[in-house]
């Protein structure tokens, strides 16, 4: 019953089937991540740039003579600086108009720690420089600038009294935060996607002999604030799209099954039988690489293997046997003189019979 052409037509249609659910599962892939997909209805570029200069000045000495100094000039000598100019320099632009609001403060930290634990402060007192209610604009842009003055000895003269009072071995420095905080509002963008602080910090060294001064902000120059919506009918189109091809590589993927286990059924019918053949009759036969040839003899087809083994208890000589595994069939030879008995043991026949 099986042939080549039967295994070449199951290999092709295997294939296919596999193919088809490879197809349906990469659909509803590409569709699933329509799910997620997302439109801009708003949008909005928002930019921002910060920067800080200073002027030290130092007391009045034999040594240090010029008017002021800048940060090409450090590091300086702590005991003879009187006082420092910070000037901040802030920046704000956006793509397109927008009504926005913003609050700015500079406030300066004095912190005492252990020598080894900058970060770890035992002592902190703050200092407020400038503080500024909300400002409104209806612009793209703003700058803001502003300058302190740092009197280095007043903060240095603080420290040093509580470092009198606590007796505790410590260092000092003085940190000065520039903070701007902006909200805004424009077409679908949400208040909270325009709200946003910047800051710039400045570092001073209080009790090194000799210090430089330090900087760091939280500016990072460009960014896209979006408003994104999931369409509902491309959604349900994709959900539906999605589930059908899901169910379809279910369905094909049952049919594979279901193929290979009647595969399995068939083979396993015939090498079950087969198996029986020779454990319970391994006396009398001998398997063969190639049968004898049966031209010219009287040959009698047996229709049952029962028949051959009738046949061997009257001539009393082994049966011959070989075994096609590709073709699932297997040959039995029994010959004495001029006759030969012939079984061959079909896995198509064996199906018939269960079917029967």
């Amino acid at each position: 019953m099986n042939n080549s052409g039967d295994i070449t037509k199951k290999l092709l249609f295997n294939m296919v089937l596999l193919t088809s659910i490879v197809v349906c599962l990469t659909v509803a892939f590409v569709f699933g991540k329509n799910l997620s997909k997302e439109t801009v209805i708003s949008s909005l570029q928002a930019c921002e740039e910060i920067g800080d200069q200073y002027k030290l000045y130092y007391e009045d000495n034999s040594f240090y003579t010029k008017q002021f100094y800048t940060i090409n000039d450090s590091p300086y000598l702590g005991k003879l600086v009187d006082s420092i100019d910070i000037d901040f320099d802030y920046y704000l632009y956006y793509s397109n108009e927008i009504y926005g609001q913003y609050k700015y403060n500079i406030i300066a930290t004095l912190y005492a720690y252990e020598p080894g634990n900058e970060n770890d402060p035992i002592w902190s007192e703050d200092y407020v420089l400038e503080d500024e209610d909300l400002v409104s604009f209806n612009a793209k842009d703003y700058r803001l600038q502003k300058t302190v003055n740092i009197k280095y000895q007043d903060y240095l003269n603080r420290y040093k009294e509580y470092a009198r009072e606590s007796k505790i071995s410590s260092n000092a420095k003085l940190i000065v935060r520039f903070e701007v905080n902006n909200e805004g509002t424009y077409n679908n963008l949400s208040k909270e996607s325009l709200s946003h602080k910047s800051y710039d910090y400045v570092s001073i060294p209080l009790t090194d002999t000799t210090f430089k001064i330090s900087k760091t902000n939280n500016i990072k120059g460009c960014r896209e604030i979006n408003n994104k919506v999931k369409s509902n009918g491309d959604r349900v189109f994709s959900i539906i799209v999605m589930v059908l091809c899901i169910l379809l590589s279910l369905v094909l993927l049952v049919i594979m099954y279901v193929g290979f286990k009647n595969d399995q059924k068939k083979e396993s019918i015939f090498n079950r039988t087969l198996k029986k053949i020779i454990t319970t009759y391994d006396n009398i036969l001998v398997s063969v690489q190639k049968l004898p040839d049966t031209k010219g003899l009287n040959v009698v087809n047996v229709t049952s293997f029962d028949e051959l083994v009738d046949a061997q208890s009257e001539v009393r000589l082994p049966i011959n046997y070989t075994n096609d595994t590709k073709k699932k069939t297997a040959k039995f030879i029994l010959i004495r003189n001029d006759m030969a008995w012939v079984y061959t043991l079909k896995e198509g026949d064996l199906e018939d019979e269960k079917k029967a």
